[in-house]
This record gives structure tokens, C-alpha cells and sequence, in this order.
């Protein structure tokens, strides 16, 4: 895991090769097929970010992770498991405690957007044939919101493409730094 900041009033984290332990009982799964021309990948591969960025009279917060299963199949398929609503506090998260209540799982209403997020996601071809997962998540009470979800899927796609050797700082900061998370 690499902490980084990512501005004068924001922070990231990301694991490569590893994922935090955010465990959740998913009571539902949106999938999404997507035909591919490329073969699988030759390894699984793993990756998670979270964000939070301070935004003047608000605070931006989202934790998600995901994780690539090479499969031998005409599709990549993308899961994204919605938490049952069982979730338990994530006191280490950067957002909790400032401001914020962090707690592990995806809610239903951020799952559309964590879809969308991969699917236009400019490096989803390079991850070939296979399963996507996203069942890695932590959300915010207050800081979370559909557009930080659906960047940090495009974020976690980008990790999960990229070759076999873990990013640079300065890669992960031009990945992370965003010059507008709320729009």
C-alpha cells in the first residue's frame, strides 16, 4: 500500500497486488458482458484506491477495490457486488473522523456508477477475456457520492491494465490527481 497526496487539501491510497480487508456480504450482484477480441491476461491481478480530497465547504470520500480473473471466454465480465447492508466501520479510512463515518460495503446507489466508471474506462480492452470484480469497497456517510465511484473505477481498471509491475509515485499521483472530483 502507497499513501500519497494528491493536492494541498487531498490524499489517496492504493494497493497493488494486494487489496484492503474490506470483506462484505453482497445481497446482489450487477453483471455486465462485454465481448472482447483479446485473450486473457496470464495472471490474476489485484488493485484498490481510495480517495479524499477536500473541496471547500465539502469533503469527497470512496474507497473501492477490485480484483481481474483471467478466463479463457469470448467476454470480459464485470461484476460489481452491492453490500447487504451488514457493514461494519472502517476506522483506519482516510475520510473517518473528519467529518465523516466510513463504512465497508458498496451501496446500491453508487453500483450504477462503479458500472459505468469500467465501461468507459480507456484501458478495459488491455484486460483481454475474463472476470472483473468490484467487491471492494468503503463509502462514506456523507463524503461519498456517484461521481467518485464512477472515477475511482476508471482508476482501478487503469491499475489492473497495466503491466505486471507496480506503478511508480509519480505514475499513481498524474493517475490520482484530479483536478475536479465533484463534477
Amino acid at each position: 500500500m502507497m499513501t500519497l497526496s494528491t493536492g494541498k487539501s487531498s490524499k489517496a491510497r492504493v494497493w497493488w497486488g494486494e487489496l484492503p480487508d474490506l470483506s462484505y456480504e453482497a445481497g446482489q450482484v450487477i453483471e455486465h458482458r462485454l465481448p472482447v477480441d483479446r485473450g486473457p491476461s496470464a495472471e490474476q491481478r489485484l488493485a484498490a484506491a481510495e480517495v479524499w480530497a477536500h473541496l471547500g465547504p465539502r469533503c469527497l470520500y470512496a474507497l473501492l477495490g477490485g480484483r481481474f480473473i483471467p478466463k479463457p471466454s469470448p467476454n470480459l465480465v464485470i461484476q460489481v457486488a452491492v453490500s447487504a447492508g451488514d457493514e461494519r466501520r472502517v476506522s483506519w479510512a482516510l475520510g473517518d473522523g473528519i467529518g465523516d463515518e466510513v463504512w465497508a460495503g458498496l451501496p446500491p446507489e453508487y453500483a450504477p456508477s462503479v458500472l459505468d466508471g469500467a465501461l468507459n474506462a480507456g484501458t478495459l480492452p488491455l484486460l483481454g477475456s475474463g472476470e472483473l470484480r468490484f467487491d471492494c469497497a468503503a463509502y462514506g456517510q456523507v463524503g461519498s457520492c456517484e461521481r467518485v465511484f464512477q472515477r475511482l473505477a476508471a482508476i482501478v481498471v487503469a491499475l489492473l491494465s497495466r503491466e505486471p509491475k507496480a506503478p511508480s509515485e509519480q505514475e499513481l499521483g498524474a493517475l490520482l490527481a484530479y483536478p475536479n472530483w465533484a463534477t
